[in-house]
């Protein structure tokens, strides 16, 4: 039995269908089962149901395998099984292919950030990424077990919601250098007149509050859900896509240290520590956390989202964070991995799976607004059926924000009526 093979059964048996597993290479056992019994290897032993492997747990080479699509009960799996298979496509290579993200370790074309772009993926493709397509298949493994043990039970596995913030620049104007609001003044005037430039000096002069300062109204609004919620802050330097807030800042620590304490927080590499080939800067940020906090961060998500394999899941494990949130995509809402369900990252380069858990999220308030160009009511409809997607399967719903997305005003303008209407609409669905 092989690591691929043992990792992707577990998760899938396990975490996905909320059903133990145990493993056997011996064949008296298969014939003579006391248990429930399915046979996933090249050859049958007896009358026992079988799923002809593919070949890819098998093997511990580091190649793209072919991927062919196979039409399955109004759906799609991918690699072909056999005739004499429970299914005519193999679940555990398909599962396995999908969340260790192994199609990106090749990937060719990315955009103009180095990240792996959505129409490049397989799942896409197929046009299943709008799907937790893992988790179906998985129900699907589970459904044809049943038609051969009836009295198996596979529960109902719960739904689970994870709104989450990322503080990429915690203030408009104010925790800023004079030197700063100065330069930004200039040319904000060149874009917004003098109204930009009026508001400026009313926040900074104590006559208005900052624009992006929302974060009473975040602290009220997730009031009796603060163990549901995940705040991630850039602590980084200044760079072409890096524009934090210092975290020398006064206002900017005392801000990072009285939402830690309501809920649990993290960092938010920058992109700075994305492009640094070694952890240096992601660990000098990971200590800025600790200095303001006094604790260590536990939890993670990229700036920018800009993830690569494995580099950046190294990183995040050599600077000893558990677990990270950046899986999803940036052009468009859906299912990056192909699941709902938080997994193990598995490192293809070393064929181990490793202790850093990766929770993928659907959508993002700047995938919505401005890659995919909705309105208020198009991202509602848009966020609801992805939301009635994981009610159906069971899993973690999950989606960005950002404290200036929710302002009421400006370029935001309606979508904290969105930002609302979902939260109200996953905290009941995580109640029922």
């Amino acid at each position: 039995m092989t690591a691929r093979f043992r990792y992707i059964a577990e998760w899938m048996f396990m975490d996905v269908l909320g059903v133990g597993v145990e493993f056997t290479s011996d064949r008296d056992t298969v014939l003579n089962p006391t248990l429930p019994v399915l046979n996933y290897s090249v050859e049958r032993v007896g009358n026992e149901p079988f799923i002809r492997a593919c070949g890819l747990l098998e093997s511990s080479a580091l190649e793209l395998p072919e991927v062919i699509p196979v039409p399955f009960r109004g759906s799609s799996g991918l690699f072909p099984s056999s005739h004499d298979s429970l299914m005519p496509f193999d679940p555990f290579a398909a599962c396995f292919f999908t969340i260790t993200r192994m199609e990106e370790y090749f990937a060719t074309e990315r955009d103009e950030h180095g990240r792996f772009r959505h129409d490049q993926s397989v799942l896409v493709s197929m046009g299943v990424s709008g799907k937790p397509i893992a988790n179906i298949w998985c129900r699907f493994l589970a459904d044809s077990l049943k038609e051969v043990y009836p009295s198996l039970v596979f529960p109902i596995m719960p739904f689970r919601f994870l709104p989450t913030i990322d503080i990429d620049n915690a203030y408009a104007y104010a925790g800023k250098s004079i030197m700063r609001n100065l330069g930004s003044a200039f040319r904000q005037m060149g874009v917004m007149g003098v109204s930009g430039f009026t508001e400026r000096l009313k926040v900074l002069m104590g006559q208005m509050s900052d624009p992006y300062d929302t974060y009473d109204y975040l602290l009220s609004h997730f009031k009796g859900h603060e163990q549901d919620v995940r705040f991630f802050f850039h602590l980084g330097d200044r760079s072409r896509f890096d524009t934090p807030v210092s975290w020398r800042s006064r206002r900017f620590r005392n801000l990072v240290r009285t939402i830690h304490r309501h809920f649990q927080s993290g960092i938010h590499p920058s992109c700075l520590a994305s492009l640094d080939t070694g952890p240096e800067t992601m660990l000098k940020e990971k200590q800025r956390f600790v200095t303001i906090t006094g604790h260590e961060p536990q939890i993670s998500r990229q700036h920018f989202l800009m993830l690569r394999f494995p580099d950046t899941y190294q990183k995040l494990l050599d600077a000893g964070i558990a677990s990270d949130y950046s899986m999803g995509y940036v052009g468009q809402t859906g299912f990056r991995a192909g699941t709902c369900t938080p997994f193990r990252f598995f490192d293809l380069v070393s064929g181990e799976a490793t202790h850093l858990m990766v929770f993928p999220f659907q959508a993002m308030d700047v995938t919505l607004k401005n890659y995919m160009r909705l309105t208020p009511d198009e991202a509602i409809e848009n966020l609801s059926a992805l939301m009635d997607e994981v009610k159906a399967t069971g899993g973690w719903f999950s989606v960005i924000w950002h404290n200036e997305s929710v302002t009421e005003s400006g370029e935001w303008k309606e979508y904290r009526r969105v930002f609302e209407y979902i939260n109200q609409k996953g905290f009941e669905y995580a109640r029922q």
